[in-house]
């Protein structure tokens, strides 16, 4: 049978080759063709799916440390990603999340996990870290559409005309897709965050704390955006800003605790 590093490999390259067609694209400002977009996309994310799940189900039971669990977002993003480009154009968000996804896979080859495997983990936990995981990867690709935003505000602002603005849609088409993003990224985590509460007999216990404080932070900010956008019309850097700082307190919250406890307090 293939190995998890074998397979996070091949994905790994698979990746890097898609980025730098749509790079090339891009660059170019030519047109990327979706039947390639989606075929090297789809290739690449099987790989990755076994890769992540073959580290993640260990022996020893189920191993949800940092870098595993970081992979299995990274997929997450593709598969939304890929999903979404059977809908609408979304291929220009993979010069962001193709290479992310390759370096997610890396990182959980190269570190090992110190997380304690488990093999208590009901349905009730398994649904909340689903869907924890579903919102930090949604919200991720709010974070990537906001970037190509702000490089596609500054080059027109610049009036650069022949520029990677050329290859996007308009201006006003992205802005709408990145609160459509936010819109289901916010949803997935307010369920995350209701199933934390229902399931957890203490969501504030020493070792959930700071995730859970931080997802509500990131809840609020997220909220107060969609507010803003609604109420006053928000857009551009003042969209972006918010997007920007809401994810922030995310990954704060989640991949930062996970840091502190499996890294640096596990050698404390």
């Amino acid at each position: 049978m293939i190995s998890a590093t074998l397979s996070g490999s091949i994905s790994a390259a698979l990746y890097l080759v898609a980025t730098t067609y749509v790079f090339q694209r891009l660059s170019g400002n030519k047109s990327i063709s979706k039947h390639w977009f989606l075929l090297l996309g789809l290739i690449a994310s099987l790989f990755h799916i076994h890769s992540a799940l073959s580290l993640i189900f260990s022996d020893a039971g189920l191993d949800l440390g940092l870098f595993y669990i970081g992979s299995l977002i990274g997929w997450v993003v593709i598969l939304t990603v890929l999903t979404t480009n059977l809908f609408r154009p979304f291929e220009n968000i993979a010069i962001i999340a193709y290479p992310i996804a390759a370096l997610s896979i890396v990182a959980s080859l190269i570190f090992e996990s110190t997380f304690d495997a488990r093999n208590d983990i009901g349905l009730s936990i398994a649904i909340h870290i689903l869907l924890s995981i579903c919102a930090y990867s949604v919200l991720f690709i709010a974070v990537g559409q906001a970037v190509l935003i702000a490089i596609q505000n500054r080059q027109l602002k610049k009036k650069q005309t022949q520029s990677i603005i050329n290859v996007l849609p308009p201006l006003q088409t992205m802005e709408s897709v990145l609160f459509e993003i936010i819109w289901l990224g916010i949803g997935l985590l307010t369920a995350s965050i209701l199933t934390g509460f229902m399931f957890y007999e203490d969501i504030f216990q020493q070792h959930l704390a700071h995730k859970s404080v931080f997802s509500l932070v990131a809840w609020l900010t997220f909220a107060v955006l969609l507010s803003g956008r609604y109420i006053f019309g928000w857009r551009g850097r003042t969209a972006i800003r918010w997007t920007y700082s809401g994810f922030a307190f995310l990954m704060i919250g989640y991949f930062g605790s996970k840091f502190v406890l499996e890294f640096i307090l596990i050698k404390s």
